[in-house]
């Protein structure tokens, strides 16, 4: 589901056994889930519905889950959480790693046009080379900050 639906899809689905036992199994982007079980409930043997959606591209990715069965031995087995840890921290770092695939490269194109603005430079003009350093140090300072989540500080004279 991973390849089709992104690295942090959301996954509802309910399956009913021959039974009628039903179990609802919920997935929150991918590093979270959980399960609902209601002992002879529906009337409907056999049934199943799914919801699956890709939070990163919300117009593209909600949809019903058809293409894909899940089996009720699968949703009703009783997962081992030792193995099930070791899975929730990996996925969790790879959440992790992709937030920061995403914001860093929007952070520094940010921080950049936020030092040219206070240069009064615009980024489609030539720098002055009387203000190469100064922009230079500024983004330089301004990313290094934000890359060690350092505060960042400005002194402030009396008359600002």
């Amino acid at each position: 589901m991973k390849f089709a639906f992104g690295p942090i899809f959301n996954l509802i689905y309910v399956r009913s056994d021959q039974a009628g036992r039903v179990i609802g199994h919920f997935t929150l982007y991918n590093a979270v889930a959980w399960q609902l079980r209601w002992p002879k409930l529906v009337p409907h043997r056999n049934a199943k519905i799914g919801l699956i959606s890709n939070p990163l591209n919300p117009a593209n990715g909600r949809r019903a889950a058809e293409g894909f069965d899940v089996p009720f031995e699968w949703l009703s087995r009783v997962p081992i959480i030792p193995t099930e840890m070791v899975r929730s921290k990996a996925r969790l770092e790879a959440i992790m790693q992709l937030y920061v695939d995403t914001s860093y490269p929007k952070a520094r194109i940010r921080i950049i046009e936020e030092c040219f603005r206070k240069l009064d430079l615009t980024p489609d003009e030539a720098v002055p080379p009387e203000k190469w350093v100064e922009l230079s140090q500024l983004i330089a300072r301004r990313i290094t900050n934000h890359t060690f989540s350092l505060r960042e500080e400005e002194p402030i004279s009396p008359k600002r």
